[in-house]
């Protein structure tokens, strides 16, 4: 993905560079804790999508998507310690059927992608209804 500042050299406005583009890997250290309400802060519409996370302790670090989060944008999580971390959705959200406000693990040295791919409308074709989804829907990959 193009940094934004290399968009706006070619004649993108800013605010559009930044939802275009990306603002470059982010470093994390010191997260917060084991809880949601504890939990550091990502993502949202002008946050970098390479996220280099380093919990540095043994305890329970996490991050939280916020809820501004864009659909379809896909983070890249990289845990480089030697300690596991939790990646929490949104509240109200959950993450590829997990149950809502779940975290998932990132273990050691390990690594993680996560899109949002918020709620589905209803869909109609002619008369029949193919329903909807009302959730907030994460997916997530981890690396081997």
């Amino acid at each position: 993905m193009p940094l934004a500042k290399d968009l706006t050299g070619v004649h993108d406005m800013p605010e559009q560079a930044i939802r275009i583009g990306d603002t470059g890997p982010q470093y994390l250290t010191g997260m917060g804790g084991s809880t949601q309400a504890l939990a550091t802060v990502i993502g949202g519409p002008t946050g970098s999508t390479l996220l280099e996370c380093n919990p540095t302790s043994s305890s329970v670090s996490s991050v939280i998507f916020s809820s501004l989060t864009e659909q379809a944008k896909e983070y890249q999580l990289d845990n480089g310690s030697g300690n596991a971390m939790n990646v929490f959705p949104p509240t109200g959200g959950s993450f590829n059927g997990l149950t809502t406000n779940t975290s998932f693990s990132i273990p050691a040295n390990k690594v993680a992608y996560v899109t949002r791919l918020g709620p589905i409308p209803p869909i109609t074709t002619g008369s029949v209804s193919m329903g909807s989804v009302a959730s907030d829907r994460w997916i997530f990959v981890l690396s081997n």
